[in-house]
């Protein structure tokens, strides 16, 4: 019986610990869904899941042959409505007509469908079931990949300076509204993610003043000469299951571990470990470690197996 057998999982819960690797241990964590892979933008179990009004519970959702034969048969029709609508993307005249077309339409399905597809021909990657809500915007949108089951909210911007910089965003995350998002360093959001409101990450900006002309007024402005500028870039990692609250600022070079809580209008700067709590106006610092409240019982029977082997 090896060792990481013995401690794969506590007997009990230790509400002092503050070691990342056994506060990770503490947490159950449920297997990952499988999702419905594929071209089409909309899968079978989200189109009956509308059908049958349990978009929130797909566990109740009926698979009876009647019920995926009207699947089958709507989501014919939504393959060929969605291979014209990327098709009309690739004609220039057409493609400015149904960009604002996508921009406006309502918040139904619709209006979700004629954007995932318009945005499914621009984007590197599209996932399956993930919604984009109005006023999103990319710029080189060939260079953002975002995953299945995700929520993208009212005007979030994604920006990507130059082709070397890249968004990349994991299963079942939500980005809220009125989100910014500048990824010429890069910038890898994990999967389970929640951003709030107005939250702003980006992996370049600019300093004030210029390590090795420290007598010269360097410039904000990004209208201005490069040279009249001190630009810096850094990749952002932001790690599975993290939760960042409203108005907070994520500068280049920052990282969050799986599991981190930053609170709201905090500024990160720096690297924080997984499962911290991060909190405070300005530079934020780690005021905490986010515990269970109990051990998950489905973590004995796992432990209890491995001790016995």
């Amino acid at each position: 019986m090896s060792e990481s057998q013995t401690s794969s999982h506590p007997t009990k819960l230790d509400p002092l610990c503050t070691d990342p690797d056994q506060i990770e241990r503490m947490w159950y964590v449920p297997p990952e869904t499988p999702i419905q892979s594929g071209w089409m933008l909309f899968s079978e179990t989200l189109v009956l899941s509308q059908l049958q009004g349990c978009f929130d519970q797909p566990d109740k959702v009926k698979f009876t042959p009647g019920w995926r034969t009207i699947a089958w048969g709507i989501r014919a029709i939504m393959a060929v409505g969605q291979a014209l609508i990327m098709l009309f993307c690739m004609i220039p005249i057409l493609s400015w007509f149904m960009y604002m077309l996508s921009r406006n339409m309502p918040r139904n399905i619709a209006g979700f469908f004629v954007r995932g597809c318009y945005w499914k021909a621009k984007l590197r990657h599209l996932g399956v079931d993930t919604f984009i809500d109005q006023g999103v915007e990319f710029t080189r949108a060939h260079t953002v990949e975002i995953g299945n089951r995700c929520h993208i909210d009212r005007n979030v911007l994604f920006t990507v300076g130059n082709d070397d910089g890249y968004i990349r965003v994991g299963d079942y995350t939500f980005i809220g509204p009125w989100c910014h998002i500048a990824g010429r360093g890069g910038v890898e959001i994990g999967r389970c993610v929640g951003l709030s409101a107005r939250v702003h990450i980006y992996s370049v900006s600019n300093l004030p003043f210029h390590a090795e002309r420290l007598g010269e007024l360097v410039s904000m402005s990004h209208s201005v000469p490069v040279d009249f500028q001190n630009t810096v870039e850094g990749k952002v990692e932001i790690g599975d299951y993290v939760v960042i609250g409203m108005g907070s600022l994520v500068l280049p070079g920052a990282s969050l571990g799986r599991g981190a809580i930053v609170h709201p209008y905090a500024e990160l700067r720096t690297s924080f470990d997984k499962f911290a709590i991060v909190s405070g106006h300005g530079r934020a610092k780690r005021i905490g470690w986010r515990r269970p409240l109990r051990l998950d019982p489905r973590l004995q029977p796992e432990s209890m197996t491995e001790q016995e082997t």
